[in-house]
């Protein structure tokens, strides 16, 4: 029963994260074309270099990375929770420049 809960709110935050990813691409194309550099490109210092797009994407990796430790506080094995293993593989993979 756990495992079932788990997997309906691990797709319905996977729904979520490619929804968030999705507008953070569009915010980003619309920047470009209006030619507006991001603030990472105007300089400063190497702790604050990261675009909004990438901070988000930074975000996104810690949230999923702790709902996994949340899942394994539940006595669940994330790896028995194919969404969860999606969702991983999903943020893992973000490329904030596509």
């Amino acid at each position: 029963m756990k495992l079932h809960i788990i997997q309906a709110v691990t797709q319905a935050f996977h729904d979520q994260v490619l929804s968030l990813l999705a507008t953070v691409k569009q915010m980003d194309s619309a920047l470009q074309r209006r030619a507006i550099k991001p603030r990472s490109a105007l300089g400063g210092d190497t702790a604050s270099s990261l675009s909004d797009s990438e901070k988000i994407a930074l975000q996104l990796k810690l949230d999923v990375e702790r709902y996994g430790m949340e899942i394994t506080q539940l006595g669940i094995d994330c790896t028995k929770a194919s969404s969860y293993e999606k969702l991983l593989q999903e943020v893992q993979n973000i490329d904030v420049n596509k």
